[in-house]
Order: C-alpha cells, then sequence, then structure tokens
C-alpha cells in the first residue's frame, strides 16, 4: 500500500458527472490481519475474508470467522478521518437513542497513515446485520407487512426527532478511537457529498457547522455557482457552455430567492434546531427478513444533522409518482419472461401511494409535531429540491418553472394554488 492515500484513487469524469474510481486494491491479507487483531481471533483459528459489496467512496468485505458474522469496509479518503469519524459517532448516537437496528461498530480506524494503520485506508469493522435489502423482498411480502415496516420505520424516525441537536453539521466522538458519542453531541464541520464530491473538496466554501438553513443552502449554492463558473472558464464545448450558463442563470435566481423563504439569522440568535436525518432510507438501504419484519437500516456514512423542514420528510423508498387506482393484472400483457414488469411498476406506485398515508397517519398518532412540520415545510423543501436538481439536464427546466410561480406568486402565497416542485419531477 502507497505511504500517500490520496494515490489510491482518481475522480473520473463519465457522462452523468464525475465518479470516484480506486487506482489502488486493498490488501486482503492486511484485512485479514486487521479482522484477527480487533476480533480477537487465535492465529490456529479460520479465517476468510471474501468481497461483499462496493458503494460509491467504499468496499465491503465479508469476515467468515467461528462464532463471528461481521463485515468490514475499507473507505477511500475522499473526506479524511472526518467521514469514518462521523459515521462512527452517528450510528452510535442512533443506536442508544432510537434503535437497535443498526450495525454495531466493534472497531475502526480513520487514519490512512500507513505507518500507523498499516492497511493504509481507513476502516471500520461493523455487525453483520441479519435480512435481504428490501428491493428484494418487496414483491413477495404482505401488504399488512408492508405496513408494519413503515410502522417501525415511524417509530424510529419519531424517537430521532426527541433528540435534538444545534447546527447544520456532523456529530464526531469525544475523541478519536472512542466508540461512545459524547451525552450531549457538538455538531461540527458538515461531511455531505455536495461539500467534497471531485474538485469541491479545493473549492473556498465554508463547511460548517452552519447557524442556519440560510447559511448552509448558501454554501451549496456557492458550489453550483463556482462549477458553473468553472465550466465557462476552461471548455471549449458549445453545449457544454450552453448548460453551464442554464444553471448559472437557474442558481442566481434561487440565490435571489434565499433570504425571502430562509431569513438570515441575528449574531445573537441560538443556532438552528435540527435532528439526524438519514436522507437514504431507500429499497437498497433498509433490510428485511423473509416475512418482512425489519431487521436493519445501514449505509450511515454522510449522514448530517439537518434542520426540521429537511428532516421531517417521507423516507426516500416512499417518494414516488402518485397512483390513485390499484392497477388490474389481467390488464397488461405478459413479457417473453413470464412477468408484468409494466403492471409490477404500477402495482408498487399504487402500493407507496398508499403506504405514504400510512406513514403519515402513523406519525400523526406517535409523534404530531413531525407531521406539522412536514407540512409546514412546502416551500422550504422545494427551494432545496430545486437547489439540488438546478445543474441537471432533465431537471433544470422543471426548476426554473417552479422559480417562475414562486416569483409570480409573492409573498403572500395561497398553498391551496401551489404546485409542488417534488410533484412536478414525478409527472
Amino acid at each position: 500500500m502507497t505511504d500517500d492515500v490520496s494515490n489510491a484513487f482518481e475522480w473520473v469524469s463519465h457522462i452523468w458527472g464525475s465518479q470516484p474510481r480506486w487506482t489502488v486494491e486493498p490488501s486482503i491479507a492486511l484485512i485479514e490481519q486487521l479482522a484477527r487483531q480487533h476480533l480477537h481471533l487465535p492465529a490456529q483459528a479460520p479465517c476468510t475474508i471474501t468481497f461483499f459489496a462496493e458503494g460509491g467512496f467504499n468496499k465491503l468485505y465479508d469476515i467468515k470467522a467461528p462464532a463471528r458474522n461481521c463485515l468490514i469496509r475499507v473507505a477511500l479518503p475522499v473526506e479524511p478521518r472526518r467521514k469514518t469519524l462521523s459515521e462512527v459517532a452517528t450510528i452510535e448516537f442512533v443506536r442508544q437513542r432510537c434503535t437497535e437496528l443498526v450495525p454495531r461498530v466493534l472497531a475502526y480506524d480513520a487514519c490512512t497513515d500507513a505507518q500507523v494503520n498499516s492497511l493504509g485506508f481507513e476502516w471500520m469493522i461493523m455487525e453483520k446485520l441479519p435480512g435481504t435489502v428490501l428491493e428484494e423482498r418487496w414483491n413477495e411480502i404482505s401488504w399488512e407487512a408492508k405496513e408494519q415496516l413503515v410502522k417501525t420505520l415511524v417509530g424510529i424516525i419519531g424517537r430521532l426527532h426527541d433528540h435534538p441537536l444545534s447546527g447544520i453539521g456532523n456529530i464526531y466522538p469525544p475523541q478519536e478511537g472512542a466508540l461512545t458519542p459524547a451525552p450531549t453531541p457538538a455538531v461540527d464541520r458538515i461531511v455531505a457529498m455536495a461539500f467534497f464530491w471531485d474538485k469541491h473538496s479545493d473549492q473556498d466554501v465554508p463547511r460548517g457547522p452552519f447557524h442556519s438553513s440560510h447559511d448552509w443552502l448558501a454554501a451549496r449554492l456557492a458550489f453550483v455557482l463556482n462549477d458553473a463558473a468553472e465550466t465557462l472558464r476552461t471548455s471549449e464545448d458549445e453545449d457544454d457552455r450552453e448548460e453551464a450558463v442554464e444553471t448559472q442563470e437557474a442558481a442566481q435566481r434561487l440565490a435571489r430567492l434565499l433570504p425571502r423563504l430562509f431569513p438570515l439569522h441575528a449574531d445573537g440568535d441560538e443556532p438552528e434546531r435540527t435532528i439526524i436525518h438519514h436522507d437514504d432510507l431507500s429499497f437498497h438501504n433498509l433490510l428485511v427478513d423473509d416475512a418482512g419484519r425489519l431487521t436493519g437500516i445501514v449505509d450511515w456514512e454522510c449522514v448530517s444533522a439537518l434542520p426540521l423542514w429537511k428532516a421531517c420528510q417521507l423516507p426516500s423508498f416512499l417518494v414516488g409518482r402518485a397512483r390513485a387506482e390499484r392497477p388490474d393484472a389481467e390488464l397488461y400483457a405478459v413479457d417473453e419472461d413470464g412477468t408484468r414488469e409494466l403492471y409490477d411498476e404500477q402495482l408498487r406506485e399504487w402500493e407507496l401511494t398508499q403506504l405514504r398515508v400510512v406513514f403519515l397517519e402513523e406519525m400523526e398518532r406517535v409523534r404530531p409535531v413531525w407531521v406539522r412540520e412536514h407540512r409546514s415545510a412546502g416551500q422550504r423543501a422545494d427551494f432545496e429540491l430545486a437547489l439540488t436538481h438546478c445543474d441537471g439536464e432533465l431537471t433544470r427546466r422543471r426548476v426554473c418553472r417552479w422559480i417562475d410561480r414562486v416569483e409570480e406568486i409573492g409573498d403572500e402565497l395561497d398553498m391551496s394554488q401551489y404546485v409542488s416542485l417534488r410533484d412536478e419531477l414525478f409527472i
């Protein structure tokens, strides 16, 4: 392993943007040494390391050893030290206060100095949770199990709401090497993809902790504007330059809307109230057993303390196109492989439409304040969505139409006339 871990990956341009690519593979032999050391396995005990899965910034390996069911995750240094440290603190914060359905961290090292950390990559050993990703079980589990799954998630999300923090950013262990978070963790510098993606790490943009939604969103807008300006400075491709101009104009319009929807805090104001928010509770990050019972929630990297208007939103797996009527299977053609793919897709849309109602009704029962925050988010949640999608070729026009409507409505917003950007993006 090279001593300079920054050489272990590179950013590569694809049609949909930059992606990190490994240039050095982690050593399986060194991973086995770490597993034996931190799981206290004797030299004669069998221990096999096999590749398990790969994410955007990490590789997961299965550790097969007697009486052990663990994974080790090896991470790229896209946000050196902080990403690993924050994830450890966040997992333990959630585990202690809200649910045990998160992986227990057994050991970790956020250092990349090969003289201290033999692997040369940041790593984390954690328990391997039982179950299968929800995506693989969805079509097999009963409707009653799907309703109960949603209600279980409501309970966990509701308990997270009961543990507020101050300011926007991430939490960290009280000291490196610790597994237990501070009783009331302080929010510090943010760890989020928008802040470290590709050349963003080198841009002179605030990293938090942010005092308010205004400050956090202003920083994110700065990245969009900087990227567009960089394209205009360096690219000779006319299509790219045209895209950059359109993105720049959309971002500038959003910047003018920002103080209207998110007023500046005065210097003496307290930091904005926030809660830990897992913004990717997707079909691939929820684990279930054969009966559809929730067995785990995974992928806690880049999970931040975010404002209530952002955190009190539906889990991502429930978000999608609305479908009011249940499709009739008899009306759909059978594909060559004997399935009805279009029917399955539209049945899922109908089910998720119904489950959104189940989610909100259950949340109203257990945490009505969460539902009030959700319903009042309106334009603020749409603004953040517009910011996220204003540089997308396929979404920018819809974002601009939303900006047109908000600008025309002015400060006196009639919610009965308001069309949500989220609804429009899924039409």
